[in-house]
């Protein structure tokens, strides 16, 4: 088989801005990912195929490639239907991304969509597979606390980590939005944090590590995702709506914090 002939994967070459060297990368379609949760919440829906990355089989969740013409959620409902047998009438989408996650930026132009879907009555009987030519895969339901030692996957791994977070954004983006949106003064949000704390003094201490970073314009929900996806305790970014600098940080209730530049 030529280069030529691939079907999914095109190779391209770019000149580095900077230092002219040669950069290789893939151009390859945006992909759609969804991790189906059941109605009680405690199981979640995984699919077995072989993959030549491993050489074997592996459970994933459902994903599929964005065809020409088709739009995020479009490519949402044919996957589900064509993977797990579900129709869009089945279930509800808990989570619906605004914008996609770039998945490697080094290496391939691929974005991914990640959806998070709960099922409506968990006696709802799935229809007959329409797998594409050559496809050939099963689904099997898993315990949510069984899914991350299952799943081997990126997709898998990235959506398991978003379930987390979306249980902690329906708790709480309610409250951080209301106050986002009352543009309460920073020292009156957050004073109650501190009345009652001692300040002792700090030794000396020197910056040892500067580090320059991009401010991506989003709102306040997405900041939540990428910071728990990064793992870090704060995230700073530029609110999409007025332009400002915030910082969100996790508290140790579990909560977020939103800190306003004025």
């Amino acid at each position: 088989m030529n280069i030529e002939d691939l079907k999914f994967l095109k190779i391209a070459v770019e000149k580095h801005p900077t230092t002219g060297i040669n950069l290789e990368y893939l151009i390859k379609q945006d992909a759609i990912a969804a991790l189906v949760v059941n109605k009680k919440g405690d199981q979640t829906l995984f699919v077995k195929q072989y993959r030549p990355g491993i050489a074997g089989e592996m459970f994933e969740i459902p994903a599929g490639l964005i065809e020409p013409g088709e739009s995020a959620i479009s490519t949402l409902y044919r996957e589900l239907e064509e993977e797990t047998g579900y129709l869009s009438q089945d279930y509800d989408i808990l989570y619906s991304p605004k914008k996609p996650l770039t998945v490697s930026p080094g290496y391939t132009q691929e974005k991914l969509y990640i959806y998070i879907v709960q099922l409506k009555d968990d006696s709802i009987i799935p229809q007959n597979l329409k797998l594409d030519e050559g496809e050939d895969l099963s689904g099997t339901w898993f315990n949510i606390n069984e899914a991350e030692d299952v799943s081997q996957d990126m997709y898998g791994s990235i959506d398991l980590v978003v379930d987390k977070i979306e249980r902690q954004i329906r708790k709480n983006k309610t409250k951080i939005a209301r106050k986002h949106r009352e543009k309460v003064p920073t020292g009156e949000v957050f004073s109650a944090d501190f009345n009652n704390e001692q300040v002792e003094e700090a030794p000396a201490v020197e910056v040892v590590r500067t580090k320059n970073i991009e401010l991506k314009p989003m709102d306040v929900e997405e900041a939540i995702l990428q910071m728990e996806l990064l793992g870090h305790d704060f995230f700073i970014y530029t609110d999409s709506e007025d332009h400002t600098t915030n910082v969100l940080y996790k508290r140790e209730d579990g909560n977020y914090g939103l800190i306003e530049a004025k």
